[in-house]
């Protein structure tokens, strides 16, 4: 079963266990995507990391789930076909049955090469609330003959809950008991995924970094750049007010114009040739 898993719930975890069940299957593959060519903006979501945490979390307790990391890489947008023929390749005498949603099957069409995803593996479709099991059937029927596949439709109840929601719900702090693992909500709430953090006096989470940059500045500068660091991001905001601008990003880059001034350069250098970041 492959996904974003942004976070993943507990509908993911009863289709793998009635997929393990129906088709008496080894185990299930839990596989977050590193990079889905499909969901390329991830701004304010949880990092390739967290995701992978949180299904090591949510399966732990099942001996047949296991998470597979094949697609958490960083060479590129990972694709279906790909990590089916790699792993069809390492494993030739191995059945693999892909997991996939009603939607996802309406989108078919459109996946990178559907006719090779065919050819290395089932399609196991499990159903949606808003989709009918005769159109459902009609649509498997449709694709089995376009692209020469197998398709296998889930029966299961009907799970109509998705990642989307449960990140809207904790944006408007919503309960998501018995939606999500017990253990998975207690990591959300812990790293503050999915919601803005907010320190003792309320600032949001830019400006509080933003902050903290410029009390760690006076540090490396000295007295008259400080000043004159000062001075600038001032400018740098007033400007940003005129011209319509991101009054946060205009200070920050006011406020980090002359971070390394006060470096020595031979230290500047080592830094460089180290790699290291300067924060």
């Amino acid at each position: 079963m492959g996904g974003t898993f942004d976070p993943i719930h507990l509908g993911h975890l009863i289709l793998g266990e009635k997929a393990y069940e129906q088709l008496h299957l080894d185990k299930v593959l839990f596989m977050p995507s590193g990079n889905p060519p499909h969901k390329r903006n991830r701004q304010g979501r949880a990092t390739d990391d967290q995701r992978v945490e949180m299904v090591r979390k949510a399966i732990c307790g099942n001996p047949h789930f296991e998470l597979s990391l094949t697609e958490m890489h960083e060479n590129g947008y990972t694709y279906t076909y790909h990590t089916l023929e790699m792993m069809k390749k390492q494993n030739p005498d191995t059945d693999y049955y892909f997991i996939i949603g009603a939607d996802s099957l309406y989108d078919f069409d459109s996946w990178m090469n559907p006719d090779r995803i065919c050819q290395n593996c089932i399609l196991v479709v499990a159903v949606r609330n808003h989709t009918s099991v005769a159109e459902l059937d009609r649509e498997m029927e449709r694709l089995s003959l376009k692209y020469k596949g197998t398709f296998l439709r889930l029966d299961t109840m009907n799970i109509d809950i998705s990642s989307e929601t449960i990140r809207d719900w904790i944006k408007e702090k919503k309960s998501i008991r018995y939606y999500v693992a017990d253990q998975v909500i207690s990591y959300i709430e812990e790293n503050h995924i999915y919601s803005p953090v907010k320190e003792k006096d309320d600032f949001p989470m830019a400006e509080y970094d933003f902050i903290k940059m410029e009390k760690k500045l006076a540090k490396y500068l000295d007295e008259d750049r400080y000043a004159h660091t000062m001075g600038v991001m001032y400018t740098c905001a007033a400007l940003a007010m005129v011209h319509g601008c991101d009054l946060i990003q205009a200070q920050t880059a006011g406020l980090l114009h002359d971070c390394a001034k006060c470096i020595p350069n031979k230290k500047k250098l080592k830094n460089v040739q180290a790699g290291t970041r300067f924060r």
